[in-house]
């Protein structure tokens, strides 16, 4: 039990006046001056126990409910606990948290915790660019990879991807495609303005497909690896989407399908930035 003395007090006192209470009823003496006045009448003493013993009751229950209500912040609110398992891993059972999105951890936080590598999978990624890119070229300058993956807005015969028409029917707000537009021109201008050492650990590309989720994955290939998705759901808010996070240590298959998914995505992907792509351009121009 950890309650503050603050929110035991009241519990305590009300055991300790329904105790004197009780005894009062009891014996009929009040135990105040001397001689000490008495209680003769049976209807007052009878008033004094009930409501003695309701007082009693009251304390512990009292402290329950505040327990409970304890228990149930920490449930919904602190990232270290979880109040879903799914499924029986080889290692370990996998830790899943269920929220909504301003129970996220956020991009900043996750980001922080990353040592080699970043990943961000997303629509449009308007977070990112406009309080993320400092926070990424950060990271950069300490050698950490960045991989960035966003929705195409044109498939390769140039016309507009149909899967982002699609995507925005899902949510509840319009304009998704200027989103788009203006987010790949943003990444373009950030990634131009990498140093040539920067630019060799970032790399940013564009999927056609239409997504379910999004995923930040932060170092998969360490130890403390960590993905924390959000679930795209049809017609409900951004705002109250859920989500849940993966850890490598506790439902390493789990957190394995997800990177291979991934994976499997960001191969099927066009190049829209890297340095590989950068340099074959120069040696083209050069030849």
């Amino acid at each position: 039990m950890n309650l503050s003395p603050e929110k035991l007090a009241p519990p305590v006192a009300f055991v300790l006046i329904g105790s004197i209470m009780l005894i009062v009823g009891i014996t009929g003496i009040i135990p105040l001056g001397n001689p000490q006045p008495t209680i003769a009448e049976p209807l007052p003493k009878a008033i004094l126990i009930l409501f003695g013993v309701l007082l009693i009751i009251s304390g512990p229950i009292l402290v329950w409910r505040e327990q409970k209500s304890n228990n149930l912040k920490e449930a919904h609110f602190e990232p270290s606990q979880s109040f879903f398992k799914i499924g029986k891993q080889d290692d370990n059972s996998s830790n899943i948290i269920l929220a909504n999105r301003k129970h996220m951890q956020p991009l900043e936080a996750l980001v922080q915790k990353a040592q080699k590598e970043i990943i961000l999978y997303a629509i449009q990624h308007s977070y990112v660019v406009h309080h993320g890119l400092g926070l990424l070229q950060a990271k950069l300058e300490a050698g950490c990879k960045v991989k960035i993956l966003l929705m195409a807005t044109k498939n390769q015969n140039g016309e507009i991807n149909p899967n982002v028409i699609e995507s925005e029917s899902h949510r509840t707000y319009t304009g998704l495609l200027p989103q788009i537009e203006s987010s790949t021109h943003s990444f373009e201008n950030w990634f131009d303005s990498l140093t040539e050492a920067k630019k060799k650990l970032a790399e940013i590309r564009t999927y056609e497909q239409c997504p379910i989720m999004s995923l930040t994955i932060i170092d998969r290939d360490e130890p403390n690896g960590l993905i924390q998705s959000e679930i795209f759901l049809y017609g409900v808010d951004v705002r109250d989407m859920p989500h849940y996070i993966l850890t490598k240590k506790n439902g390493s298959n789990v957190f394995k399908a997800h990177c291979e998914s991934f994976d499997k995505l960001w191969n099927k992907s066009e190049v829209l930035r890297s340095w590989q792509k950068q340099e074959g351009s120069e040696k083209q121009r050069a030849g």
